[in-house]
């Protein structure tokens, strides 16, 4: 379990930090800004719903 939830937060982490070198204008490769645009839309749906 210990496992599990360390490897969440690095993800999540990791994603964080793509996102705000997107933001900053660094070029990524398509399909990093495909994802991080379809997790933002999931994110902005849910806070709607919610």
């Amino acid at each position: 379990m210990r496992t599990a939830v360390c490897l969440f937060f690095a993800a999540n982490e990791t994603l964080s930090v793509l996102e705000n070198l997107g933001l900053m204008g660094m070029p990524l490769p398509g399909f990093l800004k495909n994802m991080l645009e379809a997790m933002r839309s999931q994110a902005d749906k849910g806070e709607k719903t919610g």
